[in-house]
């Protein structure tokens, strides 16, 4: 899976936004605030990923425990798909 193409991150002061800034997107009307893990992911799925391997990432950047990663992991992936921003 990974972020579809035509989305971009947008920083406003100190929010970081995910956009559809592709025409055949923006009709979408998707639009996501990331916090800094979500921003972080997101970056992560501009190359084919799994959530295994986004779990074991944040693993390595952050101090959290490997269930509260997947957890995590899991209701972000949820998140972007049901937004459209995920392809495969």
């Amino acid at each position: 899976m990974k972020i579809k193409n035509g989305f971009q991150l947008h920083r406003i002061g100190k929010e970081t936004y995910a956009v559809a800034a592709a025409p055949e997107l923006a009709k979408l009307g998707s639009m996501i605030r990331l916090n800094e893990t979500a921003e972080f992911l997101f970056r992560l799925l501009s190359e084919d990923t799994t959530e295994e391997a986004l779990t074991a990432a944040l693993l390595r950047e952050y101090d959290i425990t490997e269930e509260a990663a997947a957890a995590d992991v899991a209701a972000f992936c949820a998140r972007l798909r049901e937004g459209g921003f995920l392809a495969g």
